[in-house]
């Protein structure tokens, strides 16, 4: 298995069980737990996981808020469908309702961090 495809299983089996020790990973990985602490040290840079030291609750943990499968807008998909809803209120397209476009803010902002904020129809 490449490190990739072993760092890839490591995410899932933590996403799965929400918190597991090093000796269980590398056992299950047949690995080191050295090789599985250098795994972690790099995923905890990207990823919701996080390490508590100690002999009766340490291991890997995954934040509670954490949801994997949750999928957030990119900066890309975000400046689209802002442009886009701003285009609709503007030329008032005819087939899009008032209510279709406030379904596109609420996907926006469900989706999006809450990074974009939109503005209110009529504030150009």
């Amino acid at each position: 298995m490449e490190q990739s495809e072993r760092r890839d299983e490591i995410k899932r089996l933590l996403f799965l069980r929400r918190y597991e020790t090093i000796d269980n990973l590398a056992e299950e990985l047949n690995v080191s737990p050295r090789t599985i602490r250098r795994d972690i040290e790099t995923l905890c840079l990207t990823e919701a996981i996080y390490t508590i030291p100690g002999r009766y609750n340490g291991g890997v943990y995954v934040s509670d808020d954490f949801d994997p499968y949750y999928k957030k807008f990119n900066d890309d998909e975000i400046k689209v469908i802002t442009k886009l809803i701003c285009y609709l209120e503007c030329e008032k397209i005819k087939g899009f309702s008032a209510k279709e476009i406030v379904v596109l803010k609420i996907l926006l902002q469900t989706y999006s961090n809450n990074k974009q904020r939109i503005k209110p129809s009529g504030s150009g």
